[in-house]
Formats: C-alpha cells, structure tokens, sequence
C-alpha cells in the first residue's frame, strides 16, 4: 500500500476501508456462480505446491514489469496489462452472468470485458479503475478462494505478506511497481482522492498530493481466505470474521503510517485476517 499526502485524512481512509470491504463482499456472494473447472489449482486445494507455483507467477510477473519500466517502454506494460485485463475480466464475468441466467451471457461478457479494458486503459478515471478493481478482484479472490483450503491459503498469506514487506522495506520494487502502475495508469491500485485532483507521477514527481492507494492484491488475497472459510467449512460467521480482521488491520495501518510514505499493507491486513480467523477459530472449539 502507498499513500501520498492528503489535507482530508479521514475521506481517503474511510474510502479505502470500503473499497476493502466491498471487493471482500463481492467475493463471497459470487464464488457459487463458479464451477470446479475454474478452480485456479484443481487437484491440488490441500497441497503446498500451489504456494510455490504462486510466488514465481508474482515473481515473474513483477520482474517483467519493472525490467520493461526502466527501459521505457511504456506502451508494451499497458499493452501486456490490457491482454491480461481483458482475459481477467472475460474470466470473471462470463460464469456469473451464466449463473444469473443473464441471455446471452457469453456474448454480454466478452463484449463487456473489452469496453471495460478499453476505457480503463485509454481513459482512465479514477473511479472506473475502483468499480472494475472491485470486480475482478472479487472474483479473482472468489476463484483462488474455492481453490486451496483454509491451512494453504494461510500458509501463502504468510509467505506474501513476508513477500511483501521485504519487498517495499528491502529492495524497494513494490514501491517501483507502485509508481509504474501510477506512471502508466495501468489498474493495479485502487485510487481514493481526498482533494479534486488524483495524484500523478510526471517526471518522477508528484503533481498533485490528494491520494491514497491500495493495491488490488491487499484486497485480493484476505478475501480469498474468507471465501475458503465458507466454501470448505461452510461458516458464514467465520468468512465475516476474517473480513473484518482484515479491516482492523487495514485501519490499523492507516492510523499509525505515516503520510508520504509506502508502506507493507499485508503484514496489516493478512496479520488480521489470520488472528480474526484464530480467534474465531478458538471461540467455536473451546467457548462456544
């Protein structure tokens, strides 16, 4: 998570949190739309290798990016971003609007999920990035959530928000990617302005000091261990727990970071997500 500085302190805050929140709801109330064939390791829910086979995709993926951003080529990261995007997009959208029972549900989702990458991608509002964040990260968070059990999924959380602090603290990538995805306006961050204009990185500079971002991953990953709560134990009040363990440590981080500064996100958030699932986890075995 990155925020720049911001004159409305509460505004961008209490945005973040809903953002937060509503991409988790969307998660869990879309995840029965999704068969067993989009299961994203299938055969493979109770085994660590999926951890393993995750971190090089992140690895590998934000190697190419940063390597393509220190050579200037802008143009190729959005186009690299728009493909994956647009197939994301196809990906979430066609089985919901099938389980809706929506007429011409395939034909509805392709043709949605191409005007969405082309607006978000040529014309970006900030906006329009948070709805379309909103959506596919609640079904990316859907789909990799029925994917592993709860134990997998928290294990990876561990590894991630790990990943993640070494990442912005140690070699500083996260904070590079962070600024390309800002640079380029590629949607990778959900945007909340507190002033009228959105902050932007021209020159390496900032021009505008009104925003706060969150990347789709902080939202995405807390979800996904939500919707494996409900899928595999089949509690409700435990998938709602683990949302509302991430959002104390969302809030928590927000109130202690500091203004101007990157920050870890996931050490916050999978460390509430985790210990709100413990906790419940404790009070259904031993106090209930």
């Amino acid at each position: 998570m990155r925020v720049v500085q911001n004159p409305r302190h509460l505004i961008g805050r209490v945005n973040i949190v809903l953002l937060f929140v509503v991409t988790q709801l969307v998660a869990l109330n879309i995840v029965f739309a999704y068969p067993d064939d989009y299961k994203a390791f299938e055969g493979m829910e109770s085994s660590p290798i999926p951890i393993v086979i995750f971190m090089a995709e992140i690895l590998a993926f934000t190697a190419i990016l940063i390597y393509l951003a220190r050579k200037g080529k802008d143009s190729l990261i959005k186009g690299i971003i728009g493909i994956l995007f647009f197939f994301a997009l196809l990906y979430v959208l066609e089985p919901v609007l099938l389980w809706l029972r929506t007429p011409f549900a395939s034909l509805i989702a392709l043709a949605s999920s191409a005007l969405l990458t082309y607006v978000t991608l040529r014309r970006p509002r900030w906006y329009l990035t948070d709805c379309v964040g909103i959506l596919v990260g609640g079904g990316i968070a859907a789909i990799l959530g029925f994917s592993l059990v709860p134990r997998i999924l928290g294990a990876l959380l561990i590894v991630l928000a790990a990943y993640d602090y070494y990442s912005v603290y140690r070699s500083k990538h996260m904070l590079e990617l962070a600024e390309v995805a800002d640079r380029t306006n590629i949607p990778l961050l959900f945007v909340s302005p507190t002033g009228k204009k959105v902050a932007r990185i021209r020159d390496g500079k900032k021009t505008e000091e009104h925003t706060y971002f969150l990347g789709f991953g902080d939202a995405v990953l807390p979800g996904a261990l939500a919707v494996s709560v409900l899928t595999y134990m089949g509690d409700v009040y435990g998938a709602l727990a683990t949302v509302g363990g991430g959002v104390v440590g969302l809030t928590l981080l927000l109130i202690t970071m500091e203004e101007g500064k990157g920050y870890p996100g996931l050490p916050f958030i999978n460390g509430g997500a985790l210990g709100a699932l413990a906790l419940y986890s404790v009070y259904v075995q031993f106090l209930h």
